[in-house]
């Protein structure tokens, strides 16, 4: 094997894989982990407002003071399946992430398994200061029993630059191309 393609097949899998795995599961720093465990279709917020869920019922509002000098944060939810025969059905719930009554971010949660199931949100982006609250809303009627669900807020999560995870899958690429010509060049040296 050449060393030019040993290199370029190394540089192609950290720069390429590597890096995409790296922001997508392992960058950013564990924050605070909050427990979600009452259930309701009406909550009090923060500022005294009453949240009314028309759908179906929702986690207690976790109110979160968030700034863009920790961006991006990633929402990580584990939620503790209890139900024995939990093959086919999934749990639907709504996660939104509200300044006052403006919606800022909204994502959709399937939760499929038994036992502790675990969800990781794509990276959120706050560009102003301030409190604001999260609420995981139930959507219809979870066929799944869930007896409760944690919550834990990692800051500064790096969003993968799409440009850098290509380049690397170029190298890489561009190595396994030089590994196939360097072997079609033997065979047709030794015929």
């Amino acid at each position: 094997m050449k060393p030019q393609a040993l290199l370029l097949l190394v540089l192609g899998l950290l720069i390429g894989p590597g890096y995409f795995a790296f922001c997508e599961h392992v960058s950013g720093r564990p924050g605070q982990t909050y427990a979600l465990t009452e259930r309701g279709n009406r909550w009090t917020m923060p500022d005294g407002s009453i949240l009314r869920l028309r759908g179906g019922m929702a986690y207690k509002p976790v109110p979160l003071e968030l700034t863009p000098d920790s961006n991006g944060y990633r929402l990580r939810f584990s939620f503790n399946v209890t139900q024995a025969d939990a093959s086919e059905a999934t749990n639907e719930y709504q996660v939104s992430l509200l300044q006052s009554d403006t919606g800022i971010a909204e994502r959709s949660i399937k939760v499929k398994g038994r036992g502790k199931v675990d969800v990781a949100l794509d990276p959120l982006q706050i560009l102003y200061p301030g409190g604001y609250v999260l609420v995981l809303e139930e959507v219809g009627a979870p066929p799944l029993a869930v007896s409760g669900v944690s919550l834990q807020i990692d800051t500064g999560v790096e969003k993968p630059k799409m440009w850098i995870a290509w380049s690397g899958l170029a190298l890489l690429v561009l190595g396994v191309g030089v590994l196939l010509y360097d072997s079609i060049k033997q065979a047709r040296k030794r015929h």
